[in-house]
């Protein structure tokens, strides 16, 4: 079953996963730069993306396949989830960028935020 992501409620849960976990919070500062990871039984849910996909009901214990860092456009294409329009999945994969490559999920969520009012990153 896929699950349907609109742009409203994928904004609402990447700024809920921002504020759980603080807008300073670093990916790799707590599972390192080799755990690119969605999910792990030990963690929960681990990335920025992940945990925003959770919010809006994906349930990463039950997707076993897609516990490993991925591409969003992937999931997306692989019928796991279904984002509304284009640009909410390149605003999604944009802030996953810069998440993996060690900013903050606050900068993370501002990029994605830029990109989708049309100002860019």
């Amino acid at each position: 079953m896929t699950l349907e992501i609109t742009e409203e409620q994928f904004t609402q849960a990447m700024r809920d996963a921002v504020n759980e976990r603080g807008e300073d919070y670093r990916y790799y500062e707590h599972f390192g730069w080799a755990s690119c990871r969605n999910y792990s039984e030990e963690e929960g849910t681990m990335c920025l993306v992940g945990l925003a996909l959770e919010k809006c009901g994906v349930n990463w214990s039950d997707q076993p396949q897609w516990i490993w860092g991925c591409n969003v456009d992937d999931l997306d294409h692989n019928t796991l989830v279904h984002f509304s329009n284009r640009r909410l999945l390149y605003a999604a994969e944009e802030a996953q960028r810069v998440q993996d490559r060690g900013r903050t999920w606050g900068t993370a969520l501002g990029v994605y935020e830029r990109i989708l009012a049309g100002v860019g990153a």
